[in-house]
């Protein structure tokens, strides 16, 4: 039976970086029976910038008839894109028939300790998607451990097999966890030049990208957070400030949800439980505008406005005449 290896990611779990290391061991996994398939993105996962992977979710059906016809003996198909796991139940049928074509189907899952992933993922929507809410809004809408949850409870249904690798204790060697949930060599994986990749923001560029969000919607602003993110890797990134109290009452309502998880989990690698006294909570002070940017930063802020159209909510005459009939504005 033929074999097809999904990583699904999910966000801000390494996948940037393990992307960033098969775009350049096409050749070396090969060797090894694995085939992961050439996509035009390849030249910029190379150099390290953030990426989705080798395959657009909607193709997945029709990528594997293509590719199955190509397979030699008992070579393995790798695709990965983080996100099948956001849309993992609209491609239900998809893994159904594929299975029914006489494939089997691994998944391969990284998670991470939910306060950590909150807090990353909070930053990578507003860096990539242009959210503008806030970080107390989205902590009482998270519920990643719940999809895990729900992902788990359909092995043998929607696939055959998963793989969890819990990233919160294996960040330092993602290349070797990744190498050994797809059954290569760890020598398979070229190790890629930027040892970061998609790092977070830190408090200062992320309070900018969000002020640049609200005036440049649908994401027309990212340019500015994904730039300061490739260009400048090194930099280290910062907690999300946010009250105590609001910490604390999402902590009391998702350990009960990680408790649950965990019970479908192998020991090593189940969630971490958090505790309000080991987390640090940052406090800012958004009044005073202590925003802080390095001479580097200010410089790819700078170049990168070049990319960035008229915002959507400019003045034009129709929107003044909308603004002058609302009865609010006259108060």
């Amino acid at each position: 039976m033929k074999t097809i290896i999904l990583h699904i990611g999910h966000t801000k779990t390494g996948s940037s970086y393990i992307q960033s290391s098969l775009s350049l061991s096409g050749d070396s996994l090969k060797k090894e029976g694995v085939v992961y398939p050439w996509h035009k993105n390849f030249n910029s996962a190379r150099l390290g910038n953030m990426t989705w992977g080798n395959l657009k979710t909607a193709k997945l059906v029709t990528t594997v008839k293509k590719m199955s016809k190509k397979l030699k003996n008992n070579q393995r198909l790798l695709f990965s894109n983080e996100i099948f796991f956001e849309e993992f139940f609209n491609h239900i049928d998809s893994f159904k028939l594929i299975r029914s074509a006489g494939f089997s189907i691994k998944i391969v899952l990284y998670i991470r300790n939910p306060y950590e992933h909150a807090q990353s993922h909070y930053s990578q929507l507003v860096k990539g998607a242009g959210h503008t809410g806030s970080f107390s809004e989205y902590l009482m809408k998270y519920d990643t451990p719940m999809h895990v949850k729900r992902i788990l409870e359909m092995e043998g249904d929607a696939f055959d097999e998963i793989k969890i690798i819990n990233y919160s204790k294996h960040r330092g060697r993602l290349l070797e966890t990744f190498a050994e949930s797809i059954e290569v060599t760890q020598q398979a994986l070229v190790v890629p030049h930027k040892k970061i990749v998609n790092r977070s923001m830190t408090e200062s560029e992320l309070e900018l990208q969000l002020i640049f969000n609200k005036h440049y919607r649908n994401g027309k602003a990212n340019t500015i957070g994904i730039n300061l993110c490739n260009e400048l890797p090194f930099i280290l990134s910062e907690g999300v400030a946010v009250q105590k109290d609001v910490v604390e009452k999402f902590l009391e309502t998702i350990n009960l949800e990680v408790e649950k998880v965990n019970s479908l989990i192998c020991p090593s690698e189940q969630y971490v439980y958090d505790n309000i006294s080991e987390i640090n909570c940052p406090t800012y002070d958004k009044s005073e505008g202590n925003l802080t940017f390095s001479k580097e930063q200010i410089e790819v802020i700078v170049s990168s406005l070049k990319f960035l159209k008229k915002p959507k909510n400019k003045c034009t005459y129709q929107n003044f005449k909308k603004l002058l009939a609302n009865k609010f504005f006259h108060k």
